[in-house]
């Protein structure tokens, strides 16, 4: 193992490195209604929309050596614009439509002599423009406009530029990896125009370091929220990436874990509770070989099964902290045993929570009953776990997916019945003077957008989660985060029934998953 990481250190150069991360006060305590009438969590659109860089993910030229006598600053990469026909094809990864309206790239090694550089579709050959590249400086931006559409088929067909005129290659900025905050804008890229209203400062704070969160589920909440981010809507993709990684160096640098239990005790390399390790899919997906991973899949297989009769406990947020996770592991390593432990944690929780149309939170084993009777949040544990499951066991594969997935379209045609007309479900979602809760609210209509593209939900399910973005857009402040959250567990469901609510990153995460989700699934 090697030495313990310096997260203060690393805290304190990534906001110092950063463009900057806002913050909020929170508000007094009053009920949600009521402090959405005070405008804490604004009503509208925030003004001053970031308009971020969507770069490129692929480059296709020949193998050119630098010209004799040069460096590149910083150590960065360079890309050739060659003077062939070929020229440097950009390829982007597309996930859902881009609107922009230019098209930049920066010079990486300093130019003597004016150059034009023509940009057209990769496959059509449609020319889009030429841009003048007079005695560029390294470090210099230069842009091309685009017409509308022209995004849409850049990310299509891919963009050729070539130098015209016979003359030598003109040196990019280039290369996939993200070298810091703002390094981006260098790299070759489309501006993109999308008008996420407030969604746009709520992709800014979590995908940064103000989302931070304990370690355990809380954090890996914001890692969910994260992914679909990346995943899920271009333009944030590359300032997502960079936020995922900074995240799990927080807690996973070198070889080791380190972190504290909910009551702040180191607990560095050991695992709490089976809530510690939904962080693990997010760490499996980017760093499939680090240590923690295969102790993780040990601990999780040595955690004993809910069983039929009930005789032990379990509780609903197994199925997102637990299945999901060994789910992710037995995908990455071809883990049939993994998987199978997964699909019965999902099984063995139906049977233990669910009592004809009440889903409990808790089982607590034998003859000591169950508590937390419809608890929204409880239901989006239930639901986020079966669906990331299926996703990557299939639907159909044997009988113990087909019984999940039963159960999953069970839930979902259940709870979309317990909707408010403004989109929110209360904190226990059969009590409405319980309130309205955003975490659950965002966690049920993420899954639901998840159970559809299984084919288990119909299409009136887009429309549930768009009303569900619709209503938590109260919610959100007017940089970007989320209230409307009941407090973490620790003062029980008295607390939670209180209808005292709370800022907390862990639903902000829960949040983009649906915005991301309603995205790329919510047009299908």
């Amino acid at each position: 193992m090697k030495a313990p990481f310096d997260r203060r250190t690393f805290i304190r150069g990534a906001v110092l490195g950063s463009a900057g991360v806002a913050g909020v006060l929170p508000p007094a305590l009053v009920p949600p209604a009521a402090a959405a009438v005070a405008g804490f969590a604004g009503t509208g659109p925030a003004a001053g929309l970031e308009r971020v860089p969507y770069a490129a993910t692929g480059y296709d030229h020949a193998a050119l050596p630098l010209p004799d006598g040069k460096r590149v600053a910083f150590g960065w990469t360079v890309a050739p614009v060659p003077n062939t026909e070929r020229g440097l094809v950009l390829t982007w990864r597309a996930a859902g439509p881009v609107t922009a309206d230019r098209f930049r790239l920066t010079v990486g090694l300093d130019e003597r002599v004016q150059k034009k550089v023509e940009a057209r579709l990769a496959q059509s050959g449609r020319v889009l423009g030429v841009m003048d590249i007079k005695y560029g400086c390294h470090c210099q931006m230069f842009e091309l406009p685009l017409a509308t559409g022209d995004a849409d088929a850049i990310v299509r067909e891919g963009l050729r530029l070539r130098v015209l005129e016979g003359q030598t290659p003109l040196w990019i900025f280039g290369g996939t990896a993200v070298r810091g905050a703002g390094h981006e804008y260098l790299l070759p890229h489309l501006l993109t125009t999308d008008d996420h209203g407030v969604w746009n400062p709520a992709f800014a704070r979590l995908a940064s370091l103000a989302s931070v969160q304990p370690f355990g589920w809380i954090e890996g909440c914001v890692l969910e929220g994260l992914t679909a981010l990346e995943r899920g809507v271009p333009a944030w993709s590359g300032r997502a990436a960079l936020a995922l990684d900074q995240h799990l160096d927080l807690f996973f640098a070198g070889d080791r874990m380190t972190m504290e239990d909910p009551r702040s005790v180191p607990s560095d390399n050991t695992w709490f509770s089976v809530e510690a390790t939904l962080m693990i899919p997010s760490l499996v997906r980017r760093r499939p070989g680090h240590a923690m991973v295969a102790h993780a899949r040990d601990w999780l297989m040595k955690q004993s099964l809910p069983k039929r009769d009930s005789s032990n406990g379990s509780h609903s947020e197994g199925c997102y902290t637990v299945a999901y996770p060994l789910a992710e592991i037995a995908r990455a390593k071809g883990d049939d045993a993994a998987l199978n432990a997964a699909l019965e944690h999902l099984l063995m929780r139906k049977h233990q929570l669910v009592r004809g149309d009440t889903l409990f939170q808790r089982n607590f084993g034998g003859t000591r009953g169950h508590a937390g009777e419809n608890w929204s949040r409880g239901i989006a544990w239930y639901m986020l776990g079966h669906a990331r499951v299926l996703q990557l066991a299939g639907v159909g594969t044997n009988d113990r997916t087909r019984e999940a997935a039963a159960e999953l379209e069970r839930v979902a045609r259940w709870v979309v019945a317990s909707q408010r007309a403004d989109g929110l479900w209360t904190c226990y979602a059969h009590r409405p003077e319980t309130g309205p809760e955003t975490s659950g609210t965002a966690g049920i209509s993420a899954a639901l957008l998840l159970a559809h593209e299984l084919g288990l939900a119909p299409a009136s399910v887009k429309d549930v989660a768009r009303r569900a973005l619709q209503g938590l857009e109260r919610y959100v402040s007017p940089d970007g985060f989320l209230h409307g959250v009941t407090q973490s567990n620790k003062g029980g469901e008295e607390l939670q029934r209180s209808g005292y609510r709370v800022f907390m990153q862990m639903g902000l995460g829960l949040a983009v998953q649906l915005a991301a989700n309603q995205r790329t699934l919510g047009g299908r």
